[in-house]
């Protein structure tokens, strides 16, 4: 369902046996159950239970039958200001997928002052297949349904799905978790700008840069960066390959990043991290401004 390989994973009742002497593989021991318990008699086990979650309502009575509990509704801080439309039915899957083409038009998608637009598919099939129709719409769509080839950009994907125009289309499980900012996400973007200038200035080899995501072109980024913030981060670069030479692995590139994002600063932070964290801040700084304005309009669609 949703494309990702599950390590460790395996069916039950002979079922994973069953494939693997299909595939010709060698047949594994089938595991054995040595105890169960249900989740209702498990939680029962606790003297005080509690809980928050949005789809409580629909299943009160099956709280108050298991557990003894209520559900109490919170009323939202805000009007809700999502538009409920009735659903609509169509004959056949191509039927359905023109007319969603239509709707994005409609509403902007693909256009620099458009909305920006979310498609949600049950199936990495579908996500591929209304792309290609979105593409011959002359829409460019961008595609997040962690498939292997898609996966490595999760975040840049989503960092630019609330922006502008953009049609972002996705299975249902792809990127769950995270939330997708009206405007952009300028704090992911920084990030991104930020590891591609130090790749560029070769804090890690050639061999290990190749195994990081493909740097998106210059056309993703909200706008050009000025001279004062490029020799920062390379000074911020010089700095990161004196301290901790060229033999840096894609992973603790990534750390390193992660830590000088993170906006608790440590007396005794070295140089190179002090660097990297006013290089990134200044060009987040950047994207914010520009970002912050291009929010206000999609909200006004």
């Amino acid at each position: 369902f949703t494309g990702r390989v599950l390590d460790g994973r395996r069916w039950s009742d002979g079922l994973h046996q069953s494939i693997e002497a299909k595939e010709g593989i060698a047949v594994s021991e089938q595991s054995q159950v040595i105890a169960k318990v249900t989740y209702q008699a498990l939680f029962r086990q606790f003297t005080r239970l509690s809980g928050m979650t949005g789809t409580a309502k629909s299943d009160a009575d099956e709280f108050d039958l298991a557990y003894g509990l209520k559900v109490t509704p919170v009323p939202t801080a805000l009007p809700i200001a999502r538009r409920d439309y009735p659903d609509v039915a169509f004959k056949t899957r191509k039927a359905a997928n023109d007319a969603l083409v239509k709707e994005v038009i409609n509403v902007g998608g693909g256009d620099l002052e458009g909305r920006p637009c979310l498609i949600g598919t049950t199936s990495v099939q579908q996500s591929e297949t209304l792309v290609e129709a979105l593409k011959e719409a002359g829409i460019e769509a961008e595609l997040l349904n962690a498939s292997p080839k898609n996966a490595p950009r999760e975040s840049e994907i989503i960092a630019q799905a609330g922006r502008a125009g953009v049609v972002t289309v996705a299975t249902n499980m792809a990127g769950r978790g995270t939330d997708i900012l009206l405007g952009g996400c300028p704090k992911t973007m920084s990030r991104i700008k930020t590891r591609s200038i130090l790749v560029e200035q070769g804090v890690i080899s050639v061999e290990e840069g190749a195994t990081l995501p493909p740097t998106p072109p210059n056309s993703y980024f909200p706008c050009e960066l000025n001279e004062d913030i490029m020799v920062a981060l390379k000074d911020a670069a010089s700095s990161v390959k004196k301290a901790l030479g060229t033999e840096m692995t894609a992973i603790e590139l990534d750390e390193l990043l992660t830590v000088a994002n993170d906006a608790t600063e440590a007396e005794d932070d070295p140089e190179h991290i002090i660097k990297l964290r006013d290089a990134t801040e200044a060009v987040k700084e950047i994207y914010q401004e520009i970002l912050d304005e291009e929010k206000e309009v999609v909200r006004a669609r």
